[in-house]
């Protein structure tokens, strides 16, 4: 199935258009950057995703959509589901220019404007248009794109594939002594070989602090695999497609301690599973994973979220969130509950990527949630 078919495109601006209407919208800017969870919203409506810069996509309720971007993107490989592409050095002005030139401009949308739309750029726009309301549209375009059409699982499912085949070289390598750089510098080569675009790999452990264990989550360093703590770590990666996918197992060199973190992670991640069911918020599984849990034991307050062409999108599974979009079949869902102990000892990190069902949340990884010893 071609995840880049105009089959595709013109679903996603449909389902956008319908929701721009029922909102009162005339128009949509989706911004988008060369950062990761502000780059995806653009791609999501052009099929471009920027390698540096910034970009931005025009959506009128009517009529053919607009990209403009920065000069530099010129020369990158771009994708034809918009024919309209102008490159400026100063976006603001042009996004004006062709905002007024649609017949009606009376109230437009913005995506990202928090988050990747530069100051000078909306300043230009609200400038240029007085007589225009521009008015955030995060919540109408996260409403949308969080149902991901059948050519869309395609992709986030190849993108579990490479994730999977890196976890097994994981396996390979990893080894007391080797450092985390050591680690990532092969996820990155077998990533890429398999047909990655994007990857991140972080690393997590507890060290001991004044008032007890603290866990520590940071870019891969030379610091060296303990043979006696387990080995924990986060890859997240996009295949071809552009879909985030999110995994970690833990992995032990010498026995008891991986082993019962990953029997913490396997049991706070069930019961998170048993309540992510249609029409739960994020909150509630939340809380469904922090009680699958001994009280010995801390669970993040973050434990996952929707998650697609941006690796974070809405819901959110977060201790104590107030929203009340929820979870629903046709949903990608990344669950990664960290456990710590309260006092002392080692840190526990599971990461799964989840395919929202009628029934039940269907795993894309092969991978059971145990412990993996490596030799």
């Amino acid at each position: 199935m071609d995840y880049a078919s105009h089959a595709e495109r013109d679903r996603r601006w449909a389902a956008l258009r319908v929701a721009m209407r029922e909102d009162g919208l005339d128009a949509l800017v989706v911004a988008g950057s060369d950062f990761r969870g502000q780059k995806g919203g653009l791609r999501y409506v052009t099929d471009m995703q920027p390698f540096h810069r910034f970009g931005y996509a025009v959506l009128p309720v009517e009529g053919d959509p607009v990209a403009v971007l920065h000069p530099v993107l010129a020369y990158d490989t771009l994708s034809d589901w918009v024919s309209d592409k102008r490159f400026s050095p100063t976006p603001g002005s042009t996004l004006a220019q062709v905002i007024a030139a649609f017949p009606r401009h009376h109230r437009v949308g913005l995506v990202a404007m928090d988050q990747a739309m530069r100051v000078s750029d909306h300043a230009a726009l609200v400038e240029a248009l007085p007589m225009t309301r521009f008015v955030s549209a995060d919540a109408m375009f996260e409403r949308v794109r969080r149902f991901k059409s059948p050519a869309e699982l395609v992709g986030v499912a190849e993108a579990a594939t490479i994730a999977d085949a890196c976890f097994a070289r994981l396996l390979d390598i990893a080894r007391p002594g080797r450092t985390h750089l050591d680690v990532h510098a092969e996820m990155l080569r077998t990533a890429t070989a398999l047909g990655a675009v994007e990857t991140l790999f972080l690393t997590m452990y507890s060290e001991k602090g004044p008032g007890g264990a603290v866990p520590r989550i940071t870019a891969p360093a030379a610091r060296e695999i303990a043979p006696d703590a387990p080995f924990c770590f986060s890859l997240e990666l996009t295949g071809p497609s552009g879909h985030w996918v999110e995994f970690c197992r833990i992995v032990g060199f010498s026995g008891a301690s991986a082993g019962e973190m990953a029997e913490l992670c396997e049991a706070s991640t069930t019961a998170g599973l048993r309540a992510l069911n249609p029409g739960t918020v994020g909150r509630e599984v939340q809380r469904a994973l922090e009680e699958g849990v001994d009280p010995a034991f801390e669970v993040c307050p973050a434990s996952g979220h929707a998650i697609g062409q941006d690796v974070i999108e809405q819901p959110m599974i977060v201790r104590g969130d107030p929203g009340e979009q929820t979870f629903e079949p046709g949903m990608v869902v990344a669950l990664h509950p960290m456990i710590h102990s309260k006092l002392a000892g080692p840190l526990g990190y599971v990461a799964d990527t989840f395919v929202m069902e009628a029934e039940r949340p269907r795993q894309l990884s092969r991978f059971p949630r145990q412990a993996f010893m490596a030799l």
